[in-house]
């Protein structure tokens, strides 16, 4: 079974953006994710029409750009902070022709709010940036985020602070790393109220569940025991037709050569691709 294959710039970190987009083109990607830091260092050196052409001659789709952290628990008084961010991201997408921003939920390291209270934040926040980016045509990609330092981690909330938000043009960004790490089963991305806008693609180590990490445990889906063929299969079954993004966060390959690195994510996504029924 072919899927739509796609990489997160987090996966070739050792570079710039330009250089990003040539090795992936070269290994045979066709879609990205830029990360908005690694986009600002470009675009403070190359005139962003140039990187646009660049992409352009590659032949790649921007998918998203990555992303709006924490957004969801901003206090009161540093909406003008966020505000600046959600137009600056706009613009960036406005220049790339981008069609989503990524928007992961809020950490919070203190005694956290009741759910009541993160419900009713982060649909004020939701609202809030919504309504910025909405007028750069930008989509938002609602992640939830499924260990225990974020203030949303299920997938039954995040439909309850969308559905109470009034936001436009929403969808989810669902990860199989977060959602096996959360307890949720393949079968429970299936009937959701909101679609699915992007999959990231990943894997887990047969590691207990408390000793995996927000972010540095990752492995190659099909290399681990969150069973990423059962929740690509779910996925299909669902309706779901957009692409799987590779994002793991692995030093070992921002420790490799450029174009080998993007030539060793190609041929695992291929390879798990292939194996699919």
């Amino acid at each position: 079974m072919e899927i739509n294959l796609a990489i997160n710039q987090s996966m070739i970190m050792q570079c710039q953006t330009e250089e990003f987009i040539a090795v992936c083109a070269h290994a045979g990607f066709k879609a990205v994710e830029l990360r908005v830091p690694k986009l600002k260092e470009s675009l403070f050196h190359v005139p962003h029409r140039q990187l646009s052409e660049q992409i352009k001659k590659h032949g790649i789709s921007v998918l998203s750009l990555n992303s709006i952290d924490d957004f969801s628990m901003v206090p009161e008084e540093n909406l003008d902070l966020l505000t600046a961010e959600c137009e600056f991201v706009g613009r960036l997408c406005e220049m790339l022709e981008c069609p989503m921003v990524v928007t992961p939920v809020a950490r919070w390291f203190e005694s956290p709010p009741s759910v009541a209270e993160i419900q009713a934040i982060s649909q004020e926040r939701l609202r809030h940036v919504s309504g910025i980016l909405n007028k750069f045509g930008v989509k938002i990609g609602f992640e939830p985020i499924c260990f225990p330092e974020f203030t949303v981690r299920d997938l039954a909330l995040s439909q309850e602070i969308i559905a109470g938000s009034g936001a436009e043009a929403i969808g989810l960004v669902l990860d199989i790393y977060n959602l096996f790490r959360g307890g949720l089963q393949p079968d429970d991305i299936a009937g959701l109220n909101y679609p699915t806008y992007l999959i990231h693609l990943n894997d887990a180590p047969d590691s207990p569940l408390e000793d995996l990490h927000v972010m540095y445990n990752r492995v190659f889906p099909g290399e681990g025991v969150a069973n990423a063929q059962a929740w690509v299969e779910a996925a299909i079954r669902s309706g779901y037709q957009g692409h799987y993004s590779l994002e793991l966060f692995q030093q070992q390959i921002w420790d490799m050569r450029l174009q080998d690195a993007a030539v060793l994510c190609y041929n695992k996504m291929k390879q798990f691709s292939e194996s699919l029924d």
